[in-house]
């Protein structure tokens, strides 16, 4: 059941993590102009890399069986070896070059392009590192950590508990940018007040209140995982706002003759 506050969320261009985009049935997701093609596996080898958070393409060094079912298979040479039901590979980003694991299963394609039966594929079902888990080192170590939480909180599915740490991130957003004291909602506006959040970002932020308070004192279903999907979304774009941007600029700017 999707939360419903006040007047509809604010629309702001946000890139979504890969780990918020399971199951997308074609692939493509994002806004604007920061689209991608969703998580990479085998099957569909190109997606937003989790390290450097760049649509690429991978290279894959092979999958290794890691789970087998009860039924057997027979092979060409006449022997008999199990049903492999999941399998991981690494997947090598041509942009940074870093590895990505990826555990895939077989499932059914769904793709509307094929008609009649539908032939097995392997699907990716979870990624390591999850998307979100490397956060940048200009963001300061306490927020840093709560955001780790978050997103481990919904890669295990437990979409209450990462609206929550989301929750918590704004709180010490809040506190290093020196709205330390009073109820979250006036440090909030304390921060909007002095323009360290601009009006769209602030509207975003008390979204993340809002629905963070829900999951903590609500009822057990009463936060989606598009909730927590979309404030996890928005939290990346907001330590990108904050503290990222400004610290790749003030690099920028050491490396100019």
């Amino acid at each position: 059941m999707a939360l419903k506050y006040g007047a509809p969320r604010p629309t702001i261009h946000i890139e979504t993590s890969m780990a918020h985009q399971r199951g997308t049935g074609n692939r493509t997701v994002g806004s604007g102009t920061a689209r991608h093609s969703g998580l990479p596996d085998n099957t569909h080898p190109e997606g937003l890399c989790p390290r450097c958070r760049k649509q690429s393409s991978f290279d894959s060094s092979g999958p290794i069986p890691v789970t087998f079912g009860d039924g057997v298979v027979a092979d060409k040479d006449g022997s008999y070896s199990h049903v492999v039901e999941a399998r991981a590979s690494v997947l090598g980003c041509r942009n940074c070059g870093q590895g990505v694991v990826v555990v895939e299963q077989l499932e059914q394609d769904t793709s509307p392009l094929i008609r009649g039966g539908k032939p097995l594929i392997w699907r990716g079902i979870h990624w390591w590192p999850m998307t979100g888990a490397v956060v940048h080192h200009a963001v300061p170590e306490a927020i840093r950590f709560a955001l780790q939480e978050a997103e481990a909180t919904f890669a295990a599915n437990c979409f209450r508990a990462a609206t929550i740490m989301a929750r918590h991130a704004l709180e010490a957003i809040a506190a290093d940018q020196g709205a330390e004291k009073g109820k979250l909602v006036d440090r909030v506006k304390a921060l909007a007040d002095c323009h360290k959040l601009q009006p769209n970002l602030a509207d975003w932020a008390t979204e993340v209140r809002l629905v963070g308070n829900a999951g903590a004192h609500g009822p057990l279903d009463n936060v989606s995982e598009d909730d927590a999907k979309d404030l996890l979304a928005f939290m990346q774009e907001l330590v990108n706002y904050l503290y990222v941007l400004p610290f790749e600029l003030q690099e920028r700017r050491k490396n100019k003759p």
